[in-house]
């Protein structure tokens, strides 16, 4: 990426890939802060908010044996 330039990056439907122990929050902020004034960050996130436990559990089932797992979005920080 040229830093040099405004940017758009663009974090849709990838972070909820991301596990705690990968740091996601630090992934985010290391291109937060490389980017110029102007540019632009996207993050979309899945949620576990609301939804049903039995959905939870068949979600959770079906990425069990997947090569990353779904993380449901937690406010944390």
């Amino acid at each position: 990426m040229d830093y040099s330039r405004r940017v758009g990056v663009l974090f849709v439907a990838v972070l909820h890939f991301v596990t705690d122990h990968e740091d996601p929050y630090g992934s985010v902020t290391a291109f937060r802060e490389r980017m110029p004034s102007g540019s632009f960050v996207v993050i979309s996130h899945i949620t576990s908010d609301d939804t049903a436990p039995e959905t939870i559990r068949f979600i959770k089932e079906a990425y069990k044996e997947a090569s990353a797992p779904a993380v449901s979005g937690a406010a944390k920080r």
